[in-house]
């Protein structure tokens, strides 16, 4: 969140790569009160998308600014978690037990992506299923692949799907890269179907599978261990997997 403070005004803000827009066009424009901007993520702000399409782990690489540069615009950068807002009398409450007052509150707080409430799927269940949101989903990923081909599932064909498999299927390591979607062709939801099989030829020619119009049962672990070793569909076929990457949206 963002809390702003001019003389008698203030902002509270979620980080984000909204937020930081929103701060650095406050300094633009004049505004000299107080800013805090409140995360429970540990880094300033970041280029979000160069996650999935890039599968960057370096905050150095994707940060939109450097800490320095908030320091000397006077934007307060604080690691928190809000846990209640008492609009009424304007305080907003966090996980540490501390409250902040402000007079103009911005809630940016983003979505947190899903896990398939499936046997295997559900987040923390078995080692290498991912979601992707963050630098540490992103460094997780990049330690599962390592130098050597893996096999590789997909789940969900639009945005993060489609570009997290582009992106690994691309890799000096030749990962066999496999996307799973619902719809007939991926993004058929946002863009119809001949857009939809555009894309599915453009990824297939870098190497991208595709089993579509599928519906996902579950993920079993490799015999004797706890790391994920195949995803179970439906219909009863199977697809091995050394690792699952789950973009089935945010919630």
């Amino acid at each position: 969140m963002l809390h702003l403070t001019n003389t008698s005004d203030n902002a509270f803000s979620h980080s984000g790569s909204g937020t930081n827009g929103i701060v650095e066009e406050l300094r633009k424009c004049g505004f000299k009160g107080q800013i805090q901007v409140l995360s429970r993520e540990t880094t300033q702000p970041f280029d979000r998308t160069k996650l999935s399409k890039a599968l960057i782990g370096d905050l150095s690489k994707i940060a939109w600014r450097s800490p320095k540069f908030y320091e000397n615009a006077g934007i307060e950068m604080i690691k928190d978690e809000a846990t209640s807002i008492d609009f009424s009398s304007k305080k907003v409450s966090t996980a540490s037990g501390k409250t902040y007052e402000y007079t103009k509150l911005v809630l940016a707080p983003g979505g947190h992506p899903k896990s398939l409430p499936l046997d295997g799927l559900k987040e923390g269940e078995l080692e290498n299923v991912f979601i992707l949101r963050s630098l540490v989903h992103t460094q997780a990923i990049n330690t599962a692949l390592g130098d050597s081909s893996k096999k590789v599932v997909v789940i969900g064909s639009s945005f993060i799907g489609m570009e997290v498999a582009n992106c690994i299927a691309g890799m000096e390591a030749k990962h066999d890269v496999t996307v799973v979607g619902m719809d007939k062709v991926p993004t058929e939801a946002i863009f119809g179907e001949k857009i939809g099989r555009t894309f599915q030829s453009l990824l297939e020619k870098n190497g991208v599978k595709f089993t579509m119009g599928a519906e996902v049962d579950s993920a079993k672990p490799r015999d004797g261990s706890k790391k994920v070793g195949s995803l179970h569909l439906k219909d009863g076929t199977v697809l091995d997997a050394d690792l699952i990457i789950e973009g089935v949206g945010v919630g």
